[in-house]
């Protein structure tokens, strides 16, 4: 009787499956690139990669990580000749990628055995507008052993794996840390609200992190029911195969000295269905999702430690369905160039579906820096039942918010401009996008732009006449300037040009000219813009 419980349990499964999976046909996937191709890797920082393809293999795009530092944002380059990192993460909102990485010069010398304090962790977050945020550099973790993995949740928290020193978690922008556990892993991911992780600690290989929401203090780690003490796990995923049990029920792991192994839980227990692949395929990087009764996965493989690189990206489907035998035959979609090696993968941005039509097509989309304001210009090709823009800004956490609407035009076949002016910007870098919506809600991305404001305090010019025949201007500046004083009377013609270097707080100025009585417009210019004052001569 149990036997056939069980089958008709299976059963269920693959009908309710139709009605439960999720799509993921449009989906691309993201494969962590080291290296240009122009020189042998070694053990020194690399320049990193995101490589976009979609599910044929054709290359999308490549999102390059930064290798300068700007303002509060780091570098994150990688080691060329280390298996066990570059794992990226999708994040559970599917809006973003994090990557974990080396605030390290290019060419810096073993950065695996770097000292965190001089040469900072950075986890890296690649945002679905491309824009990438990397001010999260700590200074107190994974010193001396390499940065491997780290997940985002989306909103403020990064979890993260290194050679020891267990799970951290920090905050996006700080620089230090709190350890959440003692046993240290490898990769890192959230699967339906709950923190997991891949290990060779002692007896630990394929763990839970805490209790089932995300912790942010110290939590016990606990290795799967079932699953062995031993092996060498680095990514893996898990997939809710069968809908009638909720929660993940068959799990997948990139062994690189096996293989893929697949287990699926049954009565409470994860149990082996057996694997595909040998050790010398040494997998690293998997992902993957059911769909439809099948679980669709991608995977790296034959990357390896040599100064040559390589690597492919393989498919593989699994048919068999919950506790079914593993077995598949991987499809190769692309090999990685010579000098260059595959590292991890994840599923890419959440995409917008292909035949969906977009309800306004944006022709340019500028900004401008105007005294301590920015005026946002844009134009439309076209509107088809278009709604209005909502501007969004972010800073550098990269949390896009609402800070005003225009309402847009409805229907139109010719160009049309709007204008918006953000009267408050944040001191530092102010990022931009906007978004269009349509009257049944339907809305497109704009590309990011940014402006920088290096102080928020407004400079100001003020004329004063202390008798009647001289003049003088009393300027206060926020910061020491370069700057040009102009007189212009009211045709326009300037009456006085003079070179000037103030320097922060107030300054009185004498400017060398004779006005005779009228009205007159002084102007400075700033960074923040152009500072005008009118004044009369009696």
């Amino acid at each position: 009787m149990k036997r056939y419980g069980y089958l008709l349990l299976l059963l269920i499964c693959c009908i309710v499956l139709e009605l439960h999976a999720q799509n993921l046909s449009n989906r691309n996937i993201f494969v962590v690139r080291i290296g240009d191709g122009s020189a042998s890797l070694t053990t020194a920082a690399t320049p990193v990669y995101l490589d976009e393809y979609n599910t044929s293999g054709t290359l999308i795009r490549t999102i390059a990580m930064p290798i300068v530092n700007s303002g509060t944002h780091k570098k994150l380059t990688l080691s060329g000749k280390y298996a066990y990192e570059g794992y990226p993460v999708l994040s559970p909102d599917g809006q973003s990628v994090c990557l974990f990485g080396y605030d390290a010069a290019l060419g810096t010398a073993s950065v695996g055995t770097s000292v965190s304090g001089t040469i900072n962790r950075t986890a890296g977050i690649i945002y679905a507008n491309h824009t990438i945020n990397t001010s999260t550099s700590v200074t107190d973790a994974f010193s001396a052993v390499n940065a491997r993995c780290a997940v985002f949740d989306g909103n403020k928290g990064i979890w993260m794996t290194g050679g020891t020193t267990g799970v951290r978690y920090a905050q996006v922008g700080t620089t230090t840390s709190t350890a959440l556990t003692t046993v240290t892993g490898r990769a890192i991911n959230v699967f339906d609200g709950q923190l997991y992780m891949s290990s060779t600690s002692g007896d630990t290989r394929i763990a839970i992190v805490g209790p089932g929401v995300l912790p942010i203090t110290g939590q016990a780690v606990a290795n799967l029911p079932g699953y062995p003490s031993t092996g060498s796990p680095c990514q893996f995923f898990l997939a809710d195969v069968c809908n009638t049990v909720p929660g993940p029920d068959v799990l997948y792991v990139a062994d690189n000295t096996a293989g893929v192994f697949k287990y699926s839980l049954v009565n409470g227990t994860w149990v082996s269905n057996g694997k595909i692949g040998v050790a010398n395929d040494q997998y690293v990087g998997i992902t993957g999702n059911a769909t439809n009764g099948s679980v669709v996965m991608y995977a790296t493989r034959k990357s390896g430690t040599s100064d040559a690189g390589g690597g492919e990206l393989v498919s593989i489907t699994d048919n068999s369905g919950l506790n079914g035998t593993f077995s598949a035959t991987p499809v190769v979609l692309a090999t990685a160039a010579a000098n260059t090696v595959f590292r991890g993968v994840c599923y890419s941005f959440t995409a917008v579906p292909q035949n969906d039509v977009l309800p306004i097509s944006l022709q340019a989309f500028s900004l401008q820096k105007s005294n301590l304001t920015t005026t946002l210009n844009w134009s439309s090709s076209s509107e088809k039942e278009s709604a209005y823009f909502e501007i969004q800004r972010a800073q550098d956490d990269g949390l896009f918010k609402e800070i005003g609407k225009v309402l847009a035009n409805g229907y139109s076949d010719k160009p049309i401009h709007y204008r918006y002016v953000d009267a408050s910007p944040f001191k530092g870098l102010n990022y931009y996008r906007l978004k269009s919506v349509d009257t049944n809600g339907q809305f497109s991305l704009s590309d990011v732009r940014f402006m920088q404001f290096t102080n928020t305090t407004k400079a100001t010019i003020q004329a004063i006449y202390p008798n009647d025949k001289v003049l003088e201007m009393l300027i206060n500046m926020p910061e020491v300037a370069l700057t040009t004083l102009r007189i212009i009377d009211m045709s326009g013609k300037v009456m006085s040009t003079e070179q000037l270097k103030l320097e922060v707080g107030f300054t009185k100025i004498k400017p060398r000219v004779n006005l005779i009585p009228g009205t007159y417009i002084a102007s400075i210019s700033t960074i923040q813009g152009e500072i005008t004052t009118k004044f009369i001569k009696q």
